[in-house]
C-alpha cells in the first residue's frame, strides 16, 4: 500500500511511527513524504529526518521548508565580514527564521559539536 503525508514540521519521529503502525504499515509499504519536514516544533525535525533516511521504503519530496534550509546552507560556513554583509544572504535567513528555522538550527548545530 501507498501511503502519503506531508507538513510534519517537527512532529517527533516517534509519533509518526505510532501513527503508522496504526495504519498497519509494514515493510511491503511505501510512504511519500510531500515535504516540510523541517521547523517550527520539537527538535525541527531532524529526528524525523535522519529516521526516514534509515528507512527503505520512505521518499521525501522536498517542500518548501527544506528549501530555505538549503538555501541558507552558509550558515554552517565560517563567518566572515563578506558573509555578515551580504544582504541577499541576510534576507534568505530572515526569511527561514520568520517561518520557524529556530528548532532547526538548533538541532543542527547539535549535531556538529
Amino acid at each position: 500500500m501507498l501511503y502519503v503525508t506531508s507538513d510534519l514540521h517537527g512532529f517527533p519521529p516517534e509519533a509518526l511511527q505510532q501513527l503508522l503502525a496504526k495504519a498497519d504499515f509494514s515493510e511491503r509499504d511505501e510512504l511519500i513524504v510531500l515535504g516540510d519536514v523541517i521547523d517550527r516544533n520539537g527538535d525541527g525535525g531532524i529526528a524525523t529526518l535522519r529516521w526516514m533516511m534509515r528507512q527503505r521504503n520512505v521518499r521525501m519530496i522536498l517542500g518548501n521548508h527544506e528549501r530555505m534550509m538549503l538555501r541558507c546552507a552558509f550558515v554552517l560556513d565560517p563567518v566572515t565580514e563578506h558573509a555578515l554583509a551580504d544582504e541577499t544572504r541576510l534576507a534568505l535567513l530572515s526569511t527561514w527564521l520568520d517561518n520557524g528555522a529556530e528548532p532547526t538550527l538548533r538541532s543542527l548545530r547539535a549535531l556538529r559539536m
